[in-house]
């Protein structure tokens, strides 16, 4: 004979088992920091910050600044990219619950465009 569940069990095995499932999820956090010029020390705005091996990241605002959301915790890298600079890599180890700052220095490049003809 089969028994029907009543709300009241379903409540209660759903509030013993999400606390349960939570647990066994990943941690994710927030990175933030500034880019700035190496030369000049002046915030770099459009470039993108991305942690390496994920489509995750950012990109800098008008003073150099960026948050990334969704951060795995743990140790990674930060690939820094813009046109007219060296791409820059950081390495950090991400901590879920604190602030995770990563300020990076990058480094002016000069761009070599071939000649129109």
């Amino acid at each position: 004979m089969m028994r029907l569940v009543r709300p009241r069990q379903l409540v209660a095995v759903l509030f013993l088992l999400v606390p349960a499932l939570a647990r066994g999820q990943s941690p994710s956090t927030i990175i933030s920091g500034i880019v700035v010029d190496q030369g000049a020390g002046a915030g770099i705005p459009g470039v993108q910050v991305t942690i390496l091996g994920t489509n995750v990241g950012a990109t800098t605002n008008d003073q150099g600044r960026y948050t990334i959301r969704g951060a795995p915790a743990g140790g990674l890298t930060l690939r820094a990219i813009r046109i007219g600079y060296e791409e820059t890599k950081q390495t950090l180890t991400v901590v879920p619950g604190q602030s995770n700052t990563a300020d990076i220095r990058m480094r002016a490049a000069p761009v070599n465009l071939s000649p129109v003809v």
